[in-house]
């Protein structure tokens, strides 16, 4: 367990709101390339609702269970560190210096 001060937790939920907003973004541009495809008769209505459905149940589902059912914020930014959701220079290096092997399991483990 690491220990975090009272402004380093609040820090890490800010953090986390914002790699949230980050992966909810990137799906949802998949999502509007469909919808796209649909306008420009590339698809039909009956695949786009399908490509909605799999939106919904699938990494809508997925992302709003890992960021709002969760209360693990540390693991969240490690996460997002790992993957290049955040820029490291947007967390303070005191919680990049508690989060180094978070971090790095996350990089061995996606």
């Amino acid at each position: 367990m690491i220990d975090f001060t009272k402004s380093e937790k609040q820090e890490l939920r800010n953090l986390a709101n914002e790699a949230y907003k980050v992966e909810l973004a990137r799906e949802l541009e998949i999502l509007r390339s469909a919808f796209t495809s649909w306008q420009n008769g590339k698809i039909g209505v009956f695949e786009l609702d399908e490509k909605i459905h799999e939106y919904h149940s699938g990494p809508h589902k997925q992302l709003y269970v890992y960021y709002q059912m969760k209360n693990q914020p540390e693991a969240m930014i490690a996460r997002a560190l790992a993957l290049g959701l955040i820029e490291s220079n947007c967390v303070p290096d005191g919680i990049k210096n508690k989060l180094e092997r978070l971090v790095g399991f996350f990089r061995e483990n996606g």
